[in-house]
């Protein structure tokens, strides 16, 4: 649960945990990268960061760089790998076109996206916690 970040993404996120990740495999790809989209904007403007990030590979990159300036946090190695990744990456495709039908294509199995979702379940939590000490 996201505390301190927009309640109606906390419940956007909630719904997504629900949903079953082998009937909607999907579905489940395109919430989470909505989600973590949603959850980086939203912790850019309640921390007041004035770096632009138009797409989200940039705005996750402002908030890595944020939460984690020294690359040290184990648990958020992967996504730096992701956003630092040359070319399209799972999460981190420029739009949502090139997620569903591009190149790189949705995850091709259950356990894949389970993968993703525990990559990025750490950085949501540490943004909500950052977001949480700043007030």
């Amino acid at each position: 649960m996201l505390r301190h970040l927009n309640l109606r993404v906390s419940d956007v996120l909630k719904e997504a945990q629900a949903l079953d990740i082998e009937a909607f495999p999907n579905v489940a790809h395109v919430l989470l990268r909505e989600v973590v989209d949603l959850v980086a904007s939203d912790a850019i403007q309640k921390l007041g960061i004035v770096r632009e990030a138009s797409d989200i590979r940039g705005r996750v990159r402002v908030c890595l760089d944020r939460i984690d300036p020294k690359r040290d946090d184990d648990r958020l190695i992967d996504v730096w790998a992701e956003v630092v990744a040359s070319g399209n990456t799972p999460i981190t495709s420029p739009t949502m076109h090139d997620e569903i039908v591009g190149t790189n294509r949705l995850p091709k199995s259950e356990g894949e996206l389970k993968r993703l979702s525990a990559t990025y379940s750490h950085l949501l939590m540490r943004l909500d916690q950052t977001v949480g000490g700043s007030r």
